[in-house]
């Protein structure tokens, strides 16, 4: 009979514990939800440590890398705190987001052949992505960005609307006179931003702010 009641306790007390086991991974996957929105998906939900005894349980904090979660959580019995358990589970928002078809180095113009969207754990990105390829198009990369890799447009620039060596007109005001000369500019630019460049007469450098008509308004003239 002791023999018996013993098996019993044993089998109940697995039972227990399997109950608890899904509970607590049926709660974290409903708080992870919660957080992370209805795109997510959670999977893989594991323990560090086998369950303590309990009939009630806290999340306390959680925290998110590389696309796993990690959950610090807190459990009772009968009311009273019967210890912590720490758990981790895999989640992912997947998104067709913009990603390189060949590798683009440093430097080139991105055009659309370069360019696919491509389904993505974004959860793993620690990037400015975008889903829309009219974003990226178009612009400067400023890193290399190899075959498959999302595009980052921290790492993207607007061409710009004028290139170094090409040669402007440059123009003055002084009193009454207009004062124009060309000027090869000196480095790359786009409209609105101040400019070097050397006066082609005389060899002098200059500084003006690039106009949209493509002259060159020389500072404090």
């Amino acid at each position: 009979m002791k023999k018996f009641i013993l098996v019993f306790l044993i089998v109940a007390s697995l039972v227990f514990g399997n109950d608890l086991s899904q509970s607590l991974k049926k709660s974290i996957e409903s708080y992870l939800l919660l957080q992370l929105g209805k795109d997510a998906t959670v999977t893989n939900v594991q323990f560090k440590s086998n369950p303590p005894q309990a009939d009630n349980f806290e999340i306390l904090s959680w925290s998110l890398s590389n696309g796993k979660a990690s959950l610090l959580i807190k459990l009772f019995h009968n009311e009273s705190f019967s210890g912590y358990l720490q758990a981790t589970a895999e989640v992912m928002i997947l998104r067709n987001i913009v990603v390189a078809c060949r590798t683009i180095k440093s430097g080139e113009m991105i055009s659309q052949n370069d360019v696919v969207l491509a389904l993505v754990n974004v959860l793993n990105l620690r990037a400015q992505f975008t889903e829309k390829e009219e974003l990226v198009v178009g612009k400067i990369a400023k890193k290399m960005f190899r075959e498959g890799e999302p595009i980052d447009l921290t790492y993207t620039a607007k061409a710009p609307d004028v290139k170094a060596g090409q040669t402007l007109l440059a123009t003055a005001q002084i009193g009454s006179v207009a004062v124009t000369t060309f000027v090869r500019l000196l480095h790359d630019a786009n409209f609105g931003d101040l400019i070097k460049a050397r006066n082609i007469s005389t060899g002098l450098l200059i500084q003006g702010v690039l106009k949209e008509d493509m002259t060159v308004h020389v500072m404090g003239s």
